[in-house]
């Protein structure tokens, strides 16, 4: 097979070849035609192959064909669940040396807001808390002097 090519296309001139060998007169057998497709399957392929050649008392074309399209189809997905990580901003490794932290997205940080004035920062540097912070601590100064009720022993 042809790893270039994806497994429809390597099924698809498989085909053609034993057509080919059909219309010269060169029968071949269905069990034949699933051993040679199975011994041509390249390494990404080596469970299948094994669990076919070994789990069956029979082989035929339609099993093979059904086997390779089903771990064809779960490549795929987990080819995309890889390209999601990535996507994301997250890699499968994680590196952690001091303080880099490459695993982590660049993205996290861009939606941090103020809870006062909904800009771009936390509210302890927000300089109208910074305001309102100074007002409250003039308005609670006291000249140091309690206030005490005198009453009468009466």
């Amino acid at each position: 097979m042809d790893q270039s090519k994806s497994l429809e296309e390597n099924l698809d001139e498989f085909q053609k070849i034993i057509i080919d060998l059909n219309n010269i007169s060169e029968k071949m057998s269905d069990e034949n035609q699933a051993v040679i497709l199975l011994n041509s399957l390249p390494e990404t392929y080596r469970e299948v192959k094994a669990a076919i050649k070994y789990g069956r008392d029979s082989l035929t074309m339609s099993i093979v064909l059904d086997a390779l399209k089903t771990r064809n189809l779960e490549m795929k997905k987990e080819h995309k669940a890889g390209e999601l990580l990535m996507a994301r901003g997250r890699s499968e490794k994680k590196s952690w040396k001091g303080k880099e932290r490459s695993s982590r997205s660049k993205s996290k940080g861009k939606s941090r807001k103020c809870f006062l004035c909904h800009k771009g920062h936390f509210k302890k540097n927000c300089p109208l808390n910074k305001s309102r912070e100074a007002s409250t601590s003039e308005a609670n100064v006291t000249d140091g002097y309690k206030s005490a009720e005198i009453t009468d022993g009466t």
